[in-house]
Formats: structure tokens, sequence, C-alpha cells
């Protein structure tokens, strides 16, 4: 099957599933037509429906998406169970300095409400995470962690150049969508060679 048939089975599928994520989807194009080539990759699943179930708090999240940073996905998954078990041994110094970070941070029953994330001050936790939390914990939709390394990389697929942190930054800032943005930039990262 080819990717237009593709495509158009995938949308076909969101509009009759999800109509609000399927618009969503429609007017993010509509804004950003260079993404249009690459909807043969949209996600079936609304990505800001899904919930991680064993992450229950600000700290869960956190130590669950510095796992994750600057790490191949499948690595991450392991960071996280060796996390999640207490086997830091297995960590990079670095690595294990980050969770550790998060692990001894004081001041989680301060983060009542979305507002306070941005208070969360912790060496090797930046605004990807603190968004994270965001979108994750208290479902903020409408955000994209643009620091990703996925994402950068998808975006400068559908750039044609390499995009740098602040310009991804700028660019992510512009879109009325984000969530269908940053969706779109991981999946293109992850599947386009």
């Amino acid at each position: 099957m080819d990717l237009a048939n593709q495509k158009i089975i995938r949308l076909t599928h969101i509009a009759e599933n999800d109509l609000e994520y399927y618009q969503d989807i429609m007017d993010f194009i509509q804004q950003n037509n260079e993404f249009e080539p690459y909807l043969v990759y949209v996600t079936l699943e609304n990505p800001t429906t899904i919930k991680l179930p064993s992450l229950v708090t600000v700290k869960d999240h956190l130590l669950f998406y510095v796992a994750q940073a600057a790490v191949s996905p499948s690595y991450g998954a392991k960071v996280y169970d060796w996390v999640k078990n207490g086997d830091l041994t297995k960590l990079t110094a670095k690595k294990r300095s980050e969770i550790e970070n998060v692990l001894n941070y004081p001041h989680y029953n301060n983060i009542k409400n979305v507002d306070d994330v941005d208070t969360i001050d912790i060496k090797g936790v930046g605004d990807g995470a603190k968004s994270f939390v965001k979108q994750y914990y208290f479902g903020i939709k409408n955000i994209c962690l643009y620091s990703e390394r996925r994402f950068q990389k998808g975006l400068s697929i559908v750039c044609k150049r390499k995009i740098t942190t602040s310009e991804a930054k700028k660019i992510s800032e512009a879109w009325t969508n984000k969530h269908i943005g940053y969706m779109l930039c991981l999946q293109i990262g992850d599947y386009v060679k």
C-alpha cells in the first residue's frame, strides 16, 4: 500500500474515533502545510490522552523523564526500571547524579498546581522535564518539549536543515496546536530515514 493510501486510512480511523483529535490535526496542517507529506506518521491515538500508569506523583514523572533523557527509548526504559528498583549502580555517573538530585528534592509538597512546576529548581531538570510534568501530571494539552532530541530530529527533517534548540523553541511557540506538531516531529524523527 502506498503512503497516500496509508495516510487516508489513518486519518479516516482518527476522524471516526476521535473527532477532536482529527480536527486538531487538520487545523495544525492548515497552518503548517510543510507537515502535510508526513501525515502518514500521525499516531492513531491522541498522545495527550495517553496515561503513564506507573507514574503517580510529580516525583515519579520527573524520574521517568530524567531516566529517558538523552538516551534511546529502549535504554531509557531500562534506566527507569533500575531507578524504580533502587539500583542506581548501573547508571553513568552523570545520570546517577541527576536521578539522585530528583530523589533528594525536598519541595514536592509545594507543587500543588501547574504554575508551581516552574518553581522546581533541580540541577539536571530543565524546561523539557517541567513541560513533561505539566502535560502528563497536570494534563495540560498544548505543550511542546522543544529541547527533546527526537523532536529536534523530526523538525530538522521537515525543515530540511539542522534545527537548534533555540530555533525549535521559536518555531514551536508559533504553533497553535503545539501537541500535534510535537507528536508529528517525534514520529518523523523516529520513522523517517
